[in-house]
């Protein structure tokens, strides 16, 4: 199992993605990479659309076979879902949800378990924020954002869901 902050990952900044993202050189496995990314993508839009999170991230478990890849193509995976979601049309506040859901299939194909974490703000109506925490520790996300929400509701499988 691969250490996150061992290997070069270290606590991301609060810079955009693709200014953290470096491509390592060559482009081994990059077009199967796009193409199974893409294609969880397109099934991640209709399933949170008619399934319960803890389902949804059930899904993600069983179909990324853990261990199926190496913890060496983090950082073009890492390029190749900010890019995915960079589809016109799509408002950039609402893109936490599927980022983090793409996240975690990564993390399980690399043999780590991601928790899904949803945040909601009771005081605004339909906000809320959608990270992903490795071993307890928030996974390309500032410490200031989870921070937001600092009441836990429950766990339900993968899925934690927290409160401000």
């Amino acid at each position: 199992m691969p250490d996150l902050e061992r290997d070069g990952y270290p606590e991301p900044e609060s810079r955009p993605l693709e200014a953290r993202v470096i491509l390592p050189a060559g482009k081994r496995h990059g077009a199967r990479l796009w193409w199974a990314l893409w294609r969880v993508h397109w099934a991640i839009g209709f399933r949170v659309a008619r399934r319960p999170l803890p389902d949804v991230m059930d899904w993600l478990a069983r179909r990324a076979r853990a261990g199926s890849w190496d913890a060496s193509l983090l950082p073009q995976a890492l390029f190749v879902i900010e890019r995915i979601l960079r589809v016109p049309g799509d408002r950039p506040h609402t893109l936490c949800l599927p980022r983090s859901l793409l996240l975690c299939y990564t993390l399980f194909r690399m043999g780590l378990s991601p928790r899904l974490n949803v945040g909601v703000d009771t005081s605004a109506q339909e906000h809320g924020h959608a990270w992903v925490t490795v071993d307890g520790r928030p996974f390309m996300e500032s410490r200031d954002q989870p921070a937001a929400f600092p009441l836990f509701l429950h766990d339900s499988g993968w899925v934690s869901y927290w409160t401000n």
